[in-house]
Order: structure tokens, then sequence, then C-alpha cells
């Protein structure tokens, strides 16, 4: 049986069967807000983080639950780590805590320890790799952290970060990686790919959006990246294209699927990638304007396309026009075979 778990702000969540589409379980056992989910015990179980965090079976049955204190700030992200370790960001904070299994019924968390806090509260938390993961805070700070608990070096620190009425315009509003060494951060109203290997910036936009980016990744299988902004457009980045027509693209020996994302992308091998020392600028390729307000998120559905959700309430489906037409031409050749064959 498979199940998807549906977080829910008002003080519980349901787990559900994608197959048939129905509730499973409605779990209410928290005493806040449930802020995020993450999967723990390869799948069998998962956590979820408040003001308090609590383990639960893939059934939605409560088996243990840690109560932090009242003094402190919920907790708005978690990230599990190697030996058997959840970090939770709290406000500036990131706490440790070591979690226990017995089988799959059974699990105990417990308190380990704080890490070195940043100077204003962390908006994202993301792994890196098995050896690393990273946080990164509303004053433009991403710290690198080792899978031992100890920080390895920060990237981007602006001495003056909150500029004019305490808007902090540096802020890091999301954050991703890919190939397990390059970071994609959204910070303000521009974004960076840093690579962690080489401690240096493969792209660096200071401004790519008329507002800050809510949310980004890599749509299309890599073909481009995606920005999405309180001003309330989706950008899409990425190379300059080649003028080719859909059948020049039918008959092309390349075959794309090999390819990572980051190798389609840049066009280049990730070696490639990795040994250039100049900083790349991908160019502004095209925007998806519909939304009355920001744009939150996007989900991407690879060549098809991607769903926008906006603060408007509005869910807005975008098609990939390349590939509906390459997908026309070759319906067109199907159709022409057919009709030869038939003669």
């Amino acid at each position: 049986m498979s199940y998807q778990l549906i977080l829910n702000c008002y003080l519980h969540f349901q787990v559900w069967d994608i197959d048939t589409g129905s509730c499973l379980h409605i779990a209410t056992d928290h005493s806040g807000s449930v802020r995020c989910l993450i999967p723990l015990n390869d799948g069998e179980m998962f956590a979820s983080g408040g003001q308090e965090i609590c383990v639960w079976n893939k059934e939605g049955k409560l088996l243990h639950k840690y109560n932090r204190s009242v003094n402190l700030v919920p907790v708005i992200a978690l990230l599990s780590i190697t030996n058997n370790r959840i970090v939770a960001a709290s406000e500036k904070q990131l706490e440790v805590y070591s979690v226990k299994y017995e089988g799959t019924s059974s699990a105990e968390i417990s308190f380990e320890r704080n890490l070195g806090p940043h100077r204003e509260p962390i908006q994202s938390l993301v792994t890196i790799s098995d050896k690393m993961f990273c946080s990164g805070s509303i004053d433009g700070m991403i710290i690198v952290w080792s899978a031992k608990l100890k920080p390895t070096h920060s990237i981007n620190s602006i001495p003056d970060y909150k500029g004019n009425s305490k808007l902090f315009p540096y802020s890091v509003q999301h954050v991703f990686c890919a190939e397990n060494r390059y970071i994609f951060a959204a910070i303000g109203a521009g974004f960076c790919i840093y690579d962690v290997e080489t401690r240096r910036f493969v792209v660096k936009k200071t401004v790519a959006h008329y507002s800050k980016i809510l949310h980004m990744d890599l749509v299309c299988n890599g073909l481009y990246l995606a920005t999405c902004s309180e001003d309330g457009s989706l950008r899409l980045w990425g190379r300059k294209p080649e003028v080719r027509s859909p059948m020049t693209e039918l008959r092309s020996p390349i075959i794309h699927k090999n390819f990572s994302p980051m190798e389609r992308f840049f066009g280049e091998s990730i070696l490639q990638i990795g040994s250039s020392e100049s900083t790349k600028s991908p160019e502004l390729l095209g925007e998806c304007l519909g939304h009355s307000g920001a744009v939150q998120m996007f989900v991407d559905f690879g060549a098809d396309g991607l769903i926008t959700c906006g603060g408007d309430g509005v869910m807005i489906a975008w098609k990939n026009h390349e590939h509906e037409e390459m997908k026309r031409c070759i319906r067109v050749l199907e159709l022409k075979l057919d009709a030869n064959c038939t003669l």
C-alpha cells in the first residue's frame, strides 16, 4: 500500500492512500500546529515538528513525543542526518536530537545538543550529501555543516544585512542542492549556485526579480532553472537556445536522457562545470504571468510543464510549448506511417 502525508497547519495532519484517494488516518496528537514532516527509518516512520517533535509510524500512530520547552520557538524545519540524528531549526538555533529505533514499531527521541546559532532566524535547512548539510537565515548567510556537526565554512556573510526599515533584503528564502555538491540558494531578489567542493560561486545573480524569490528548482528535466517571486511572476533561466525546428530536433543524434539535470542546465559535463574558473550567467528565457499575487511555489512535471500556486488562491498549469510541438510532429508522422501502411 502507498501513502501520502498531507501537512495541515490546524493541529493535525492526514495520512492518505494515493492509490484509492481515501483518507486512512487523521492524527491529532500534537498540542500545537504541525510545521514540517520528514521520513525516518527508510520510510517506515516519519517525524513531525512544531512546539514538540514526534515520531510516527507510516499509518499515523504516535510512537514517541519529545516535549520541548514552552519558551522555545516552534520548529520550522527538520532534517534527518547520519547516525540516527535529527536536526531541527528553531528561530536562530539548530537543535540536534538522536532517535533510537526498535524495528518499525518503537522509537524514542532524546535531545543531544545545540549547534552554534545564526545571527538571525533560520529559513532553510537542507541536505547536501551524506557528509554535509547547510542552513540559511534571513541575514543572507548560509552555513555548511559536516555530518560530525561542525561548521566547515559560511557563505555570503553581509555586514549591513537588515537594510532599510529592517526588511532583510538579502534573506535566504529557499535552498536546494544538486549532485551532492552544488547549493542553489534564493537570496533576496536574486539567486546563486555555490560549489562546496571548490568553495566558489558558479553563478551569482543579485537581481533576478522585482521582489524576493520564494521558491526555485530545476524544471523540465534540468533544461531550465525556475524561480518564483513575490512580484507575481515565474521566470525561466538557462542557456540561450539554438534555433532548431521540431523536425531537426527529432533527427538529432544527441541523446539527453543520460545527462544529469546540472549538465542539461549548463550544457557542460560535471567535470567541466567543476573545473571552470569563470562565473556563469544564465539568461532569462521566459516569464510566466497569470497570478494576481505572490507565486509561492511550483511543482515540476518534467517535460510536460509545471503547476504554480499563488497567494491569490489560484493554481495554474503551464505547458512546455516546445515539447507539445514535438509531440504533435511525432503524432503527424505516426498518422502518415499508418496511412501509408493502409495503402
